[in-house]
């Protein structure tokens, strides 16, 4: 967890407990990771493990640089859990719908793995922009995740989709941009 977390939670603070328990809550990574998270829109289907998720968004959010978890609070990153591997896609609404498919069947380390390179797409896309192809964009996500400190996870992740087959990831890093259009047409394009 890196330093700025505590400083982060503290200054956001919780109408809900005291200060001597957000205090000790401090002193437990785990329950740090679960408020990062619980700063965030998360959907998830019945069936799936909520706490597990949010522990797993939580230990990402945890373990960003400073500036990058600002930029993704800035992005109005909601996460989304479902069937498939993830994609990025901005909304019309301006903010930023991450989602995290069959999270939940990978060990942490492959999830921490999935959702770090999902969220460097996020952060990255503007700098990505569109003109390098599926494979370049997928390792500029990856070399950007890495960066941030999550180089094993990342090849955690694809050493586990090379044993699956799946090439580039499969539907690993699909990013949409939907701007101008309603949910209806971005519901079809998916």
């Amino acid at each position: 967890m890196k330093d700025w977390v505590p400083e982060f939670l503290r200054a956001k603070g919780d109408q809900n407990i005291s200060i001597e328990e957000l205090e000790r809550d401090l002193q437990i990574p785990v329950f740090c990771y679960r408020r990062l998270a619980g700063c965030f829109r998360i959907l998830t289907p019945r069936y799936y493990d909520r706490e597990c998720l949010y522990f797993l968004i939580g230990y990402v959010l945890g373990n960003l640089p400073k500036d990058i978890f600002q930029t993704v609070m800035a992005l109005k990153t909601t996460f989304v859990a479902s069937e498939n591997f993830g994609s990025v896609t901005r909304l019309e609404e301006g903010g930023t719908l991450v989602t995290l498919n069959r999270i939940l069947g990978l060990r942490d380390a492959e999830a921490i793995g999935v959702i770090a390179h999902e969220l460097a797409h996020a952060v990255g896309g503007e700098l990505f922009g569109s003109l390098y192809g599926v494979d370049d964009l997928e390792s500029r996500a990856d070399d950007l995740a890495s960066q941030w400190g999550f180089k094993e996870e990342i090849e955690s992740i694809r050493t586990y989709l090379k044993r699956k087959g799946e090439k580039n990831g499969g539907e690993i890093g699909k990013i949409g941009r939907y701007e101008g259009r309603s949910r209806e047409e971005m519901a079809a394009k998916e």
